[in-house]
């Protein structure tokens, strides 16, 4: 039956939306693989691929390969693990203050491979919206609303326990934005929350928060052994927010006043990248410059990419 109605709905627009991936700092893709839970190994994006293909175009968007977000409804950009460039930077900047909307999914922290431990996502997407008055902090959330997991104590030994980093969130805390309007509640795992300075002219909803019996660890380091978990501390403890929508007419994002030159993360030794320019660049030059706002934009951010990703949909159906 949905499927039915949404080839309909499909059938009767006279121009399907399209929804634009960002790609090119790490994110996650679009598309089948195998992710380990808790990391982003690329290609795990496939249940949303499925899901929002039925009623929108998807677009991959490089812009080292020569995409511009002309023509895009919604621009998504899905657990960066590097710096923006200078480039989408700019691109996304030009793209909201002509009233663009954006969806962006941000991972402050990440799993260390093979153990209950995280480490630091270095990545200048956490504080791209400190303009906004919005920045994803470097910490992690806990809550006593958890979700219960089993644990390896040992060969032949296990034990399951509620797990405060794995934070349940549910429509009590949530507001009536329509994104969470007939959602009951989900799971974030490792998620971080946010900081929110409202700026005047800009419109703010918190629209999905953490229980008042809530709390966080900050980074760099974290406490996170599922039988030493510390204690929440008076001052640390109350309701966080992990996504808000902001909307009304943004200040700049970029300071520059023409497209910087393309560039490209590169893999070098090792697994680390590296910046190289791209030398191919004809959309540089020749396209119209805002230096400030001329419509309403809206932006929702989320304080982890991971909860949407194919392993924890499947473990939470």
């Amino acid at each position: 039956e949905y499927d039915l109605s949404s080839l309909i709905l499909k059938l009767s627009q006279a121009k399907i939306p399209v929804i634009g991936f960002l790609q090119g700092h790490g994110e996650h893709e679009i598309g089948s693989g195998n992710p380990v839970m808790g990391q982003n190994s690329g290609r795990d994006y496939l249940i949303v691929n499925q899901t929002i293909s039925k009623n929108y175009e998807l677009r991959m968007i490089r812009f080292d390969q020569g995409d511009l977000l002309d023509g895009v409804d919604v621009l998504v950009v899905a657990g960066s693990k590097r710096d923006l460039t200078k480039r989408a930077i700019f691109e996304i900047d030009q793209y909201l203050l002509r009233g663009g909307k954006a969806i962006f999914l941000i991972d402050a922290v990440e799993q260390l491979p093979g153990v209950i431990d995280l480490r630091l996502v270095e990545s200048s997407v956490k504080t791209l919206f400190s303009p906004l008055g919005v920045t994803v902090a470097s910490s992690v959330l806990l809550d006593e609303l958890s979700e219960f997991q089993g644990f390896n104590a040992g060969p032949g030994r296990s034990f399951f326990v509620q797990y405060p980093p794995f934070v349940r969130l549910i429509q009590k805390h949530f507001s009536d934005h329509p994104i969470v309007s007939q959602i009951p509640g989900f799971v974030v795992r490792f998620a971080s929350g946010l900081t929110i300075e409202e700026k005047e002219g800009l419109s703010y909803d918190r629209f999905a928060n953490t229980s008042p019996a809530s709390w966080y660890q900050s980074g760099p380091s974290f406490s996170l052994n599922p039988q030493a978990i510390p204690p929440a501390t008076p001052e640390l403890k109350g309701p966080q927010t992990f996504a808000v929508a902001v909307s009304g007419f943004f200040p700049r994002l970029s300071q520059e006043n023409q497209a910087p030159l393309l560039e490209r993360w590169e893999e070098k030794k090792e697994g680390a990248h590296e910046l190289a320019r791209v030398p191919e660049d004809p959309h540089r030059f020749g396209r119209e410059f805002l230096s400030e706002a001329k419509a309403e934009a809206q932006l929702l951010v989320f304080g982890d990419s991971d909860f949407i990703a194919d392993p924890y949909l499947e473990s939470d159906q």
